[in-house]
């Protein structure tokens, strides 16, 4: 069978994503079918034979009639199909049935915006404090919780906590307040640093309430632990310099790597900018 027999029985089918396919054909009358790959018909495509439009009709069909001889440019197009061109060359004589087979794009849907706050800035070396606070052992002041109150003093941020006191320091060692659980504290004889770096015991002025101190961990260093000197008045200590806190209220609550000498009442973790 030779191509104009084929094309007067109406098996032609042409494929296209993109190209440009050249036909000869006898007929000056062009009856087009426009269906997908599989050959299922495509609803309402668009057509052309020189600009000449029309829009397929019922079943994917469209009739182009009254068509002169000569060479025609078609082109066919349907949303969600790579569009098809093809050449045509026209003499005057019978009917072609056409079909052509558009290839599917893959749909595009419109982007999906979606919003979240940013994740509160944190330097590197806090990423074991985050971790820390999801197991929940202690009581944990973050950044933000810090700058709603940044104009204050440690003391007054720690007396919102359950199980830290505040022992007032003797005045004769410049007043202030030391950190301490509620656990009982430990006889004067075992603390020789109960009374101020330089004063003997005895002296009221200059004597330390027994308690249980804290220990102080500024950056992962201890800064101050029992038994070195009198405990640090942590009114000196400005919030608006913290970027976290953590308290531990004794040594079961306390990290591993924060355990040993000095920390068996506790300890104050005081992680600073970077």
């Amino acid at each position: 069978m030779n191509l104009a027999d084929a094309c007067r029985l109406g098996v032609l089918v042409v494929t296209s994503a993109n190209g440009t396919n050249a036909v000869a054909v006898a007929q000056p009358v062009v009856r087009l079918t426009v269906a997908d790959s599989a050959g299922i018909a495509i609803p309402n495509p668009e057509a052309s034979l020189n600009g000449r439009a029309g829009r397929v009709g019922p079943g994917g069909k469209l009739l182009f009639t009254d068509v002169a001889p000569g060479r025609y440019n078609l082109l066919v197009r349907a949303v969600g199909f790579s569009p098809f061109s093809g050449t045509l060359d026209l003499s005057p004589s019978d009917t072609l049935d056409f079909e052509v087979r558009l290839i599917s794009l893959p749909q595009q849907l419109a982007p999906v915006v979606t919003t979240v706050p940013a994740p509160e800035s944190r330097s590197p070396r806090l990423a074991a404090f985050e971790e820390r606070r999801k197991m929940g052992l202690g009581e944990y002041f973050t950044r933000s919780d810090l700058a709603r109150r940044e104009h204050s003093s440690l003391d007054n941020v720690l007396r919102t906590v359950t199980g830290v006191q505040l022992v007032r320091r003797p005045v004769g060692c410049g007043g202030g307040y030391a950190l301490a659980s509620g656990r009982g504290g430990q006889s004067l004889e075992s603390q020789p640093w109960m009374a101020c770096v330089g004063h003997r015991r005895g002296n009221p002025d200059v004597t330390f309430e027994v308690a249980c101190y804290f220990a102080i961990v500024v950056d992962g260093i201890k800064l101050w632990t029992p038994g070195q000197h009198e405990p640090p008045n942590v009114q000196t200590y400005s919030v608006v310099g913290l970027d976290a806190i953590e308290v531990y209220r004794g040594a079961a609550e306390l990290p591993v790597q924060y355990q040993g000498v000095g920390s068996a009442c506790g300890a104050v973790l005081l992680w600073t900018r970077s």
